[in-house]
């Protein structure tokens, strides 16, 4: 044994834990940042993890540490919050928790945005109807209102004023009269000159009057359907764009990689199963994670440990009640309406939940699945 081991040896004992916490910082250290980099947020298994790092010529061994196994490692991960971790058959899972401030505020919005997603949507939907609706009324003119009577017995008085025609001048004539009386007696026509006696309402000019205000009144109506028409319009394409852009959020946010769940009945499509279980129907009776069950198939009752890539969901016949297991509507019953096949695509009636009766289109195959016939039952 060289000197200059017995010197590191002698350092050591005199301040074990010294060195001790210095090499288990490191080690951490190096653990996290290979976590981190390399599988970001996702779910790995822990020993992936250690043999990238020990790649690392210069790495720390674990012996040397506070740590003298992995399983201690990942249980002092998960009671410090720094990893998400749980144990199963294959070993131990950890997720790394990114504690970046930016990051945590982006978290916290979105959380609170989930929170008021209805009442947003609702405000959204009020103000885009609102502007949609006076810009209709700025491009389409004044709006006209059909004619209210407040006392139907009440007469209708029509006011009507026509002008008065003026009396014809006779004309007189210069040369004299033969007849010896007739600078004593004048004409009737002269001495009655001025406006004659005002006339009755004609009628047809009543009759007239009254049809040009039906017509123009029935002008009006007109318009308004044609306004009302149009806002109705308005409402649903502003409807239709606020649905759109919250399925897409919604979509977003209960995306995940992960889709099994018990209840319902898939298709066995690994290749290395024997004949008599390749390409049947099974049931998922339980979830060991999320990503692997134990299943039990329809027709011979055998009961397998399957991963989900070794799985794929069954489409059942039009008009079945079938599981959303992925997407906007993630866990939601809902109702088959058609199935394009050649598009992997389909139609369904959201059942339950806040958008309960809500056609969805353009629904992806691989997001449905066909319950099984116990959880039908229920």
């Amino acid at each position: 044994m060289s000197e200059s081991h017995h010197r590191q040896m002698k350092l050591f004992a005199e301040d074990g834990g010294k060195f001790i916490s210095s090499f288990s910082s490191d080690f951490l250290k190096g653990y996290l940042d290979i976590l981190r980099r390399q599988f970001g947020g996702k779910r790995v298994h822990s020993n992936v993890v250690y043999q990238e790092y020990i790649k690392d010529k210069e790495h720390v061994h674990m012996n040397a540490t506070r740590w003298h196994t992995l399983t201690g490692l990942c249980m002092w991960l998960g009671k410090q919050g720094i990893c998400k971790v749980d144990e199963t058959e294959k070993g131990w899972f950890i997720e790394y928790i990114d504690r970046d401030p930016e990051k945590l505020k982006k978290q916290e919005q979105s959380e609170r945005l989930e929170k008021t997603e209805d009442e947003i949507n609702k405000q959204f939907l009020e103000r885009q109807i609102e502007h949609n609706i006076n810009k209709v009324e700025q491009t389409e003119g004044p709006v006209y209102t059909p004619l209210v009577r407040t006392n139907e017995d009440e007469p209708i008085k029509l006011e009507i004023s026509l002008s008065q025609k003026k009396p014809p001048v006779q004309v007189v004539s210069t040369e004299p009269d033969p007849s010896p009386s007739s600078s004593e007696e004048k004409p009737q026509s002269l001495m009655t000159l001025g406006p004659k006696k005002e006339r009755t309402a004609n009628p047809l000019l009543i009759a007239e009057k009254k049809a040009r205000e039906e017509k123009s009144k029935s002008s009006a109506e007109k318009k308004q359907d044609t306004r009302t028409t149009a806002a109705s319009g308005v409402r649903r394409r502003a409807l239709d764009e606020l649905m759109e852009k919250e399925e897409a959020f919604k979509d977003k946010r209960n995306r995940r990689d992960y889709w099994m769940t018990e209840g319902i009945e898939v298709k066995l499509i690994n290749r290395k199963l024997p004949d008599d279980l390749r390409w049947r129907h099974a049931t998922v009776l339980k979830m060991l994670d999320n990503y692997t069950a134990i299943v039990r198939t329809v027709e011979c009752h055998t009961k397998i440990k399957v991963d989900q890539n070794h799985v794929q969901t069954v489409i059942p016949e039009p008009s079945s009640t079938v599981l959303i297991v992925n997407g906007a509507y993630r866990g939601e019953y809902a109702t088959l309406e058609q199935v394009f096949k050649e598009k992997n695509m389909c139609e369904i009636t959201v059942m339950t939940g806040l958008c309960m009766g809500r056609l969805v289109k353009n629904v992806s195959l691989d997001d449905i699945c066909k319950l099984s016939e116990a959880r039908q039952e229920r």
